[in-house]
């Protein structure tokens, strides 16, 4: 692309104090449009769709029959002034790149909330992820497990707001210890529906006791019986802790892959419900919902119809808007 910057004004700076001047280009000067009036003037600017892979240049000499113009297009559209690597579209190809860069390793699990810790704890032994210190000093020690110890899997982060915990390396332990490869499809479809945090054998002693006093902690405000029970047992922190299990939530609620998992949740009647109601609910039975694919290609969607200056004025628009950027008008 031409250098855009090539008619920005120069300034004279001593660059290490000494008396010597370098001729430097004033980056930092920068003209503000009046975006609102450039909408209301019809005559002045008309739209354009972005198809698929065009960068700016390719879209300037298609409107204008030159590539010098792409900058106008960054200037008149407010979504664009972070730049072309974050604010352009993707192309399909670069779209699925991001995607997979972003969610490709991932899997996703609901996990059904807890709505009455004592009652929960105390009936059923059931814990609710809020208890469940996730910070990124234990992160890389913890373990997704299956409530017989066989399915595992290591945790990427919880996503407090869509109730989802997002896994990745996911595999079998068998009775000899022996790790077994699976799918992600074959993890996520495990029937079994209850699973504990362990800290793994290669967390530190030290932040592996912090951990399961923090998540002791906790359980003690909602758990009389069973502390009582652990008490008179006898039993180390550390088993009492894992004796609480997390709920994952049924087949519709989990994703093999990240992408497809839900990123909002909507009523038959399309108003966005919250996961805690949707997971919460015993009257839903198929859920309905916004995918991260779905968002993401909105997002991306939604940036190919910009603003663009009609081809009788890009001439005249350019000249001035660099004559007030080097005040010579």
């Amino acid at each position: 692309m031409p250098n855009f910057f090539a008619k920005y004004p120069k300034v004279n700076y001593d660059l290490v104090s000494d008396g010597s001047i370098f001729e430097l280009t004033d980056i930092s000067r920068s003209v503000v449009l009046n975006t609102n009036k450039i909408q209301d003037d019809n005559a002045l600017y008309t739209y354009y769709e972005i198809e698929d892979g065009e960068r700016p240049d390719i879209v300037s000499h298609k409107l204008y029959d030159d590539v010098q113009y792409y900058w106008t297009f960054f200037i008149i559209n407010n979504f664009l002034r972070d730049g072309y690597a974050s604010s352009w579209p993707l192309s399909y190809r670069n779209f699925t790149k991001m995607i997979e860069s972003e969610y490709g390793k991932y899997s996703a699990l609901s996990i059904v909330p807890v709505v009455d810790p004592a009652v929960d704890l105390n009936g059923r032994g059931k814990l609710d992820m809020s208890c469940i210190p996730l910070d990124e000093k234990y992160l890389p020690y913890l373990k997704f497990v299956s409530q017989d110890r066989e399915y595992r899997s290591s945790i990427a982060q919880y996503d407090s707001g869509r109730q989802q915990l997002v896994v990745y390396d996911c595999h079998k332990v068998n009775i000899t210890g022996t790790r077994i490869e699976i799918s992600r499809e074959a993890f996520i479809e495990n029937s079994n529906l209850s699973y504990t945090i362990a800290c793994d054998d290669t967390m530190p002693a030290e932040l592996k006791t912090e951990w399961i006093n923090l998540v002791y902690t906790q359980i003690l405000k909602y758990d009389p019986v069973g502390y009582a029970e652990h008490i008179e047992a006898n039993t180390p922190p550390e088993q009492y802790v894992s004796n609480k299990t997390l709920k994952v939530a049924s087949i519709e609620y989990r994703w093999s892959n990240y992408v497809n998992a839900a990123y909002e949740y909507v009523d038959p009647i399309g108003v966005i419900r919250s996961a805690y109601d949707i997971l919460t609910d015993e009257n839903v039975v198929i859920p309905k919902y916004k995918s991260f694919y779905e968002y993401e290609n909105e997002i991306n969607e939604s940036k190919r119809v910009i603003q663009v200056i009609r081809p009788d004025f890009i001439s005249d628009f350019a000249d001035e808007y660099f004559n007030v950027l080097n005040d010579t008008l």
